[in-house]
């Protein structure tokens, strides 16, 4: 059975080396002895590189080794074990070799190793050195490939033993790279061998291939070929022989190529076709069918050829139900279908199908050609295009905005959902068929887009009127479009009742107060100016009226911005009140109003009267103003009277344009405010120069602060019943240069109002700061320091900080620090206000009020703000000896002061009798132009000195 099987193997071995080309046995031959020849090579360079580099590396690490357990000999005698890691750690990083290695002791302790996840289990016992022995070498197999452990004793094994693993990873690779190279050259002679072996063999074996393909040409019919062998050796022979049987064989095939030209020209015509066509003979077999055929029916051409059209294309055992071939055969004519159709191969085609039937010479129909266009791609568009039309009915019935088609006969040919709930209507019935300007752009026929509009787009507003009569503003976007065949126009309607409500809005809150609901000043300017150009048309007068109402920035900081709010509110109806009967509140629409009261801002309003006959009618008006203004107004259950000050500008006489009447206005108002509240006054050409004034001053005052034209002066508190000074206020002084020393009260209001007061006030407060704390350092007995704190100071939100930090910074001690706030900024917030000067307070710093008795203040509040001294105003001393009135208030004040356990201090006292009944009364300091001015540091301190408050050397 085996030498059977072995004789087969030989027999298929020959038949092989039989079937190989003479050529291919020439090439084969060589290569094999080149390649034989270089594994030999290769497998010589590798065992010898091997064995000589496995020895250096043995050579290298027991010289590693040694090295090693020398180093360590000191280490592992004085028991340094931190410092044997470092050595081994250091030798690992100088050898990249190492794998790793480790120290242990002559009882087999592991002293240093180098492992990073903890000693390996085993590795200790691996390579075991032997007694006397200058080392020992084994390889392991570790997770890194295969190593080269070698053990080597320190101090001859009676200090321990060194033991490390070398990889021999590196030197395998140098020979790996060397072998790479042989291999290289190796493969260089090959390929050369190969390209001569390829030369050698093409010169020899090039005259049989031509030989051979001529001869498959001539088996092929092509007659016309001859060998082209120039040689004169057996291959030539050879050649020249077939040349002549070629001869012979193409003078014997002339008659038949003239027939098969007129068939290869019907081949030619069929192969050619862009359809599928398919010659059936009578039984429905396929004779023939060209390469379109195969790519319709996805069968291949083998396949089909010589089955049935039904077996080999659409895999059915009989005929189609609806086949026509019966019909050709019978009747001898064409015919034609269209089918979907799924061939055996599963593919899907739609196809239009030709037959036509061919008859011999006798009259009989010999076979059946059928020519078939595949129609897939037009029936998938067909499809394509029914169900776009389905989902853009769909994405048009589910717009939120109505969209409407209509004819050039002007009359509703369709409507989507949105556009019948937008009209009013149950259902598209209703709405065909209506004429489009009755219900989308009623009155306005004669601009009609369907008359107008060519081949653009029309956007406009128009009025769309419902079913039920409403009239809703909608935007209106008309296009021409084609449908069917027909020109119609569609239309999108978008419902914009909301966002006509909202412009509205927006122009309500464009030209009208929020709070008053009065024109604004952009609207009341437009007022205006429309009111010029009418009276210089006509000739008339109008006047100006500016209304502001007295301190009514106290009023609002007392009292709170919500009763703020419902006085300015209260004061806008009077005002729209108390002009003429036949006066009215400004509206956009009403261009005819010649009198108008608008807000500017604040508490600031005005009025515009026109038509006036003299200046008379605008005293009038105004007195009435002031007199309605000066009735009580109940805010809860309180009463809070208001006073105003006007100022009236005429046109034409104070100026024709808006803004100079303003002006003009304004700088009377500002007037008739200086000369006393609820007062009204006419612009005068002097009231410009006041403000011009006021604003030079402005100017002047920021630049004062960049200058250093601040002073600060010092008067005098002293205790009642000994006259004794016991502290001083600190107050501000401006020195002009070129004015000289200008009055608080002609700056400290314009700093108030411009916010200048602020910078102003923390440097009054750092220098009283500073300078108490110089005297106390020259050896001034010590006193307190007040300071006046503004309510924009107040306001800050750092205060407690700011002064903390005045008071770090220039050394002066808490106690010796008073702060003077008003009445009217303690009631403003009274909760916050507590807990800013309870801060205060806590950090030793001392409170009074002051101007006490000219605000608001509510008892109950005052017993819970954390204060020190009650402030009795100027106002109520300056008369206390001559008005019973300001006797009393002054007397409560000290009263209730002392009950309260605060300290009273009397300010403006200038004459003894004034000290005397203050005295009588109990109050407990005062100061004054009866004891001294306000001086500066330099007199000040004389003074101190001459009231003995230095204390002797």
């Amino acid at each position: 059975m085996d030498e059977k099987a072995e004789r087969g193997r030989k027999s298929k071995m020959r038949r092989f080396a039989q079937d190989i080309s003479l050529r291919a046995k020439l090439l084969v031959g060589i290569v094999g002895i080149v390649l034989l020849l270089g594994l030999t090579i290769i497998l010589f360079v590798k065992n010898t590189l091997s064995q000589r580099l496995h020895g250096e590396l043995e050579k290298r690490g027991v010289s590693i080794a040694r090295n090693m357990a020398l180093g360590s000999t000191n280490f592992i005698l004085t028991e340094r074990t931190a410092d044997l890691q470092m050595l081994i750690n250091d030798f690992m990083e100088s050898e990249a070799d190492v794998e790793y290695a480790f120290v242990q002791n002559v009882q087999g302790e592991i002293l240093a190793h180098t492992f990073q996840g903890g000693f390996p289990v085993g590795l200790q016992e691996a390579n075991t050195l032997g007694p006397g022995k200058s080392h020992a070498m084994q390889r392991l197999l570790t997770e890194k490939g295969t190593v080269l452990d070698i053990a080597a004793p320190v101090l001859k094994g009676e200090a321990g033993v060194v033991r490390l693993g070398v990889s021999g990873w590196p030197i395998q690779r140098s020979i790996n790279n060397i072998v790479g190279y042989v291999l290289g050259i190796i493969t260089v002679i090959l390929l050369s061998g190969a390209g001569i072996s390829i030369v050698f063999a093409r010169r020899l074996t090039d005259p049989l291939y031509e030989l051979v393909e001529t001869a498959r040409a001539v088996g092929r019919g092509d007659l016309a070929q001859k060998v082209n062998i120039k040689t004169s050796d057996e291959i030539g022979t050879l050649g020249s022989v077939f040349n002549q049987m070629t001869e012979s064989l193409s003078r014997m095939l002339v008659s038949k190529e003239a027939l098969e030209l007129e068939r290869e020209k019907l081949l030619l015509l069929y192969e050619n076709n862009p359809d599928s066509v398919v010659v059936l003979d009578t039984g429905r077999r396929i004779v023939y069918c060209n390469k379109r055929t195969e790519e319709v029916a996805g069968v291949p051409l083998s396949k089909l050829k010589g089955g049935t059209c039904f077996e080999n294309v659409i895999g059915r055992d009989k005929q189609c139900d609806d086949c026509k071939l019966d019909e050709v055969i019978s009747e001898k004519r064409p015919a034609m279908r269209v089918k979907h159709e799924v061939t055996v191969s599963g593919k899907e085609n739609w196809l239009h199908q030709l037959w036509y039937p061919i008859v011999d010479s006798k009259g009989n129909v010999d076979s059946v050609v059928e020519i078939a266009r595949d129609i897939t791609e037009q029936k998938h568009a067909e499809e394509q295009l029914q169900s776009t039309e389905k989902t853009l009915q769909t994405i048009i019935n589910s717009m939120p905005y109505g969209v409407i088609i209509i004819g050039r006969d002007k009359k509703v040919q369709s409507v989507n959902r949105a556009a019948l709930v937008l009209m009013g209507y149950e259902s598209e019935e209703q709405v065909v068929g209506i004429t489009c300007h009755n219900t989308l752009c009623p009155a306005e026929e004669g601009n009609c887009p369907i008359i107008d509009l060519k081949g653009s787009i029309d956007r406009s507003e128009r009025i769309l009127i419902t079913k039920d009569g409403r009239r809703i503003p909608i935007l209106k976007s008309v296009v021409p479009v084609e449908l069917d065949g027909k020109d119609v126009l569609l239309e999108a309607v978008i419902d914009i009742s909301e966002r006509k409500q909202a412009e509205e809005q927006i122009r309500i809150l464009a030209y009208y107060d929020n709070l008053t609901g009065l024109p604004n000043r952009t609207f009341f300017k437009e007022i205006l100016n429309r009111t010029l150009v009418r009276a210089r048309r006509r000739q008339e007068i109008s006047a100006l009226l500016i209304i502001d109402i007295d301190n009514f920035k106290r009023i609002n900081d007392t009292l709170g911005h919500t009763v703020g709010d419902h006085l300015l509110k209260a004061t806008a109806e009077k005002l729209s009140t108390c002009i003429r009967k036949t006066d009215s509140v400004a509206r956009l629409d009403e261009d005819q109003t010649t009198e108008v009261v608008s807000r500017l801002g604040g508490d600031e309003f005005v009025v515009l009267l026109s038509e006036l006959v003299n200046a008379q009618d605008a005293v009038i008006v105004a007195q009435r103003m002031l007199n309605d203004l000066s009735r009580p107004i109940m805010v809860g259950e309180r009463e809070v009277f208001l006073s105003a000050s006007i100022g009236i500008s005429l046109c034409p006489s104070d100026g024709e344009d808006v803004d100079t009447l303003l002006k003009n206005a304004d700088a009377a108002m500002s007037h008739a405010k200086s000369r006393g509240s609820n007062s009204y006054q006419f612009y005068e050409e002097s009231m410009n120069a006041a403000a011009l004034k006021r604003l030079t001053l402005e100017s002047e005052l920021r630049r004062a602060m960049e200058h250093d034209e601040f002073l600060v002066y010092y008067q005098p508190k002293l205790d009642v019943p000994t006259r004794k000074i016991i502290g001083m206020e600190a107050l501000v002084r401006w020195q002009h240069p070129d004015r000289g020393l200008i009055s608080p009260a002609d700056f400290i209001p314009l700093a108030e109002e411009t916010g200048l007061i602020v910078p102003i006030g923390e440097w009054v407060l750092r220098t009283a700061c500073t300078q108490n704390e110089a005297w106390q350092d020259a050896g001034f007995e010590p006193l307190s320091v007040s300071v006046n704190l503004s309510s924009r100071q107040f306001e800050q939100q750092n205060l407690t900080g700011a002064v903390a930090a005045a008071l770090h910074d220039t050394g002066l001690a808490a106690q010796y620090l008073e702060l003077e706030i008003t009445e009217s900024m303690l009631m403003r917030d009274p909760e916050e206000t507590i807990m800013i000067l309870q801060a205060l307070e806590n950090k030793g710093i001392r409170i009074s009020i002051d101007d006490f008795g000219t605000g608001y203040s509510s008892l109950s509040y005052l017993n819970r703000f954390p204060l020190d001294y009650l402030k009795v105003d100027r106002a109520f001393v300056m008369n206390i000896t001559t008005n019973p009135d300001d006797a009393a208030i002054t007397t409560a004040i000290v009263a209730m002061a002392h009950s309260l356990k605060l300290k009273v201090i009397a300010e403006g006292v200038e004459t003894e009798e004034q000290l005397a009944f203050l005295r009588e009364l109990g109050c407990d300091e005062v100061q004054g132009y009866l004891f001294s001015r306000p001086l500066p540091a330099e007199e000040f301190a004389e003074l101190l000195a001459r009231q003995g408050l230095r204390p002797m050397k």
